[in-house]
C-alpha cells in the first residue's frame, strides 16, 4: 500500500490494502459504545456511559465501577465477585467462580518424631501438604495445623522437614479453639493438618472426631485436604478419630518396630510424586491400616503398604465436589 501526500491530489490503494483498511474502520464503528479500541488503556467512552474492564457500560449496571472499581465482578474472572479474585477455571457466573474440584484426605501411619527419616518418608508428607496447590491460584499454601496433644518435638521436626517456618511456600497458622467450623471460616486454610495426638487423654480423639465431622466434610465437599499423621505411639488413637469424623473408615490398626520395609504400590498417585519403590522406617515407628471397605471403598487407594501384610500405611481418599 503506498501514500501521496494531499499536495500531490491523490491516494492509491491496492487492492489488499483497502480489504484491511475496511475491516479496521468496520471494527471501531461496532465497538460497544466506547470511542477508543480498549477502555483497558485508558480510553473515553461516550456522555452517560462508563468503562468497565474492556467495554462500556450504563453506571447503573450491576457490577459497575460504581459498585466495584474494578469493573463488572459479576462475570470477570480476574475480579470474580471481589476485586482480584482469580478464577481457575477462567470462569465466573454471577459472581461466583466455577472452580469446584475434589477434596483429599491423606492418611500417613508414620512418626516424624526421629531426626534419621528416610527421603521418601521426608516426600511423602510434603506430597500430603503440597495437595493444597490445587485450591491456591496462588504460589502460597495456607496451612491450618491442629498441635493440641502432639509432641513439642514432632511439630519442630515437622515444621523444619515441610519448610514451615522457612519456605515462602506456605502460611502456616494453628487451630486456637476446638470449634473447627468457625476457625476454617475465619481463617479460610487450604490444608489441614492433624499432628499425630499422641498425648491426648484417652477417649479424647474419638469424641473429637464426632464433633468435627460435619465442619471436615464440608471442607472436603469444598475442595480442602486434610492430612492425618498417625505412627502408632502414645496413646495411639488417631484412627478412632479418623473414623469417628468419617475421613477413612478403619477397622483396626497395628503399631509396626522401627526398620520396616514399605512398598509404594499407586506410583501414579498424587502421593507418590518423587518416591523411591520401596524405602525403610530406619529408627522411626509406624502404624498400619486395616480398612472397612463398606465406607467410601470407591474413593479410596493405598499408596504405601506394609508388603509381609499387605495392610495399608498410607491412604489417600478423593472426594468428589458437591455439586
Amino acid at each position: 500500500m503506498s501514500f501521496l501526500f494531499p499536495q500531490q491530489s491523490l491516494i492509491r490503494i491496492n487492492r489488499t490494502g483497502l480489504v484491511y483498511l475496511s475491516i479496521f474502520i468496520s471494527t471501531l464503528l461496532l465497538l460497544p459504545g466506547c470511542d477508543e479500541v480498549n477502555a483497558l488503556v485508558g480510553a473515553s467512552c461516550k456522555p452517560g456511559l462508563i468503562a468497565a474492564g474492556n467495554q462500556c457500560v450504563s453506571p447503573n449496571d450491576p457490577g459497575s465501577p460504581d459498585e466495584h472499581p474494578c469493573g463488572n465482578t459479576k462475570n470477570d474472572p480476574f475480579n470474580c465477585g471481589s476485586c482480584g479474585n482469580v478464577c481457575r477455571s477462567g470462569i465466573c457466573i454471577e459472581g461466583q467462580c466455577q472452580d469446584k474440584q475434589p477434596g483429599h484426605v491423606a492418611l500417613l501411619g508414620h512418626d516424624y518424631d526421629k531426626a534419621s527419616l528416610s527421603p521418601s518418608q521426608v516426600q511423602i508428607l510434603i506430597n500430603a501438604v503440597n495437595l493444597g496447590k490445587s485450591r491456591t491460584i496462588k504460589k502460597i499454601i495456607k496451612v491450618l495445623g491442629y498441635e493440641a496433644y502432639a509432641s513439642t518435638l514432632s511439630l519442630k521436626e515437622i515444621k523444619q522437614l515441610v519448610g514451615f517456618t522457612t519456605s515462602t511456600n506456605y502460611d502456616y497458622l494453628t487451630v486456637e479453639e476446638n470449634d473447627i467450623d468457625q476457625e476454617i471460616k475465619d481463617k479460610n486454610p487450604d490444608v489441614v493438618l492433624i499432628y499425630d495426638q499422641t498425648q491426648s487423654p484417652p477417649g479424647e480423639l474419638a469424641n473429637l472426631g464426632k464433633q468435627w465431622q460435619s465442619a471436615l466434610q464440608n471442607f472436603l465437599l469444598h475442595g480442602g485436604v486434610i492430612v492425618v499423621l498417625d505412627g502408632g505411639a502414645g496413646t495411639g488413637e488417631m484412627h478412632l478419630f479418623v473414623t469417628e469424623a468419617d475421613l477413612i473408615p478403619i477397622k483396626a490398626k497395628t503399631s509396626l518396630s522401627p526398620n520396616t520395609n514399605f512398598a509404594v504400590i499407586a506410583p501414579g498417585d498424587m502421593l507418590s510424586r518423587d518416591m523411591t519403590r520401596t524405602y525403610s522406617s530406619l529408627n522411626s515407628r509406624s502404624a498400619s491400616f486395616t480398612l472397612e471397605k463398606k465406607s467410601h471403598a470407591d474413593q479410596l487407594v493405598t499408596v504405601v503398604e506394609e508388603p509381609k501384610a499387605h495392610q495399608s500405611v498410607v491412604i489417600h481418599r478423593v472426594v468428589p465436589p458437591s455439586h
